[in-house]
C-alpha cells in the first residue's frame, strides 16, 4: 500500500479541479459521490473505506502518471496547451528546455507530444 505523502501527492493531482463551488467538476474523481460505490461523500468515503480509498488512488495515479507537461503546468499554470487529437502537449519546443534533445525535421507535434507527456518522478 502506498505511504501517505504518496497519496496526497496523486490525490492532489486527481482532484485538482474539484472544488465545493463545482461539484460538477468532481464527477471523473474515484472518490466522488457518484463513482465510490457506496454514494457517500468523498470525505466519508475516505473516512469509512481508507483502504478502498487509497485503492482507488493508487490505481488512479498508475493510469495517470505524472507526466513532464503536468509538472511544467504546476509552475506555469497559464501555458498555452495545444490539443491533438485526444492528446495535448505545451506548445514549446523541447530543444528550448533541454539542449540534449535534436529537433526531427517536419515531426514538431510528435515531438512535443512525446517530450511534454513523458512521464516524470513524483
Amino acid at each position: 500500500m502506498m505511504d501517505a505523502v504518496k497519496y496526497l501527492k496523486i490525490k492532489n493531482r486527481m482532484t485538482k479541479r474539484c472544488s465545493r463551488s463545482r461539484p460538477s467538476d468532481c464527477s471523473q474523481c474515484v472518490l466522488d459521490f457518484d463513482n465510490n460505490h457506496y454514494k457517500i461523500t468523498c470525505e466519508m468515503f475516505e473516512l469509512q473505506h481508507p483502504e478502498e480509498a487509497v485503492a482507488a488512488v493508487e490505481k488512479w495515479g498508475e493510469k495517470h502518471p505524472e507526466t513532464r507537461m503536468s509538472d511544467f503546468l504546476k509552475k506555469f499554470p497559464k501555458a498555452e496547451v495545444l490539443k491533438y487529437g485526444y492528446d495535448e502537449y505545451i506548445d514549446i519546443c523541447p530543444v528550448y528546455i533541454d539542449t540534449t534533445r535534436n529537433c526531427p525535421n517536419g515531426e514538431c507535434k510528435k515531438c512535443k507530444l512525446e517530450y511534454w507527456n513523458e512521464e516524470v518522478e513524483e
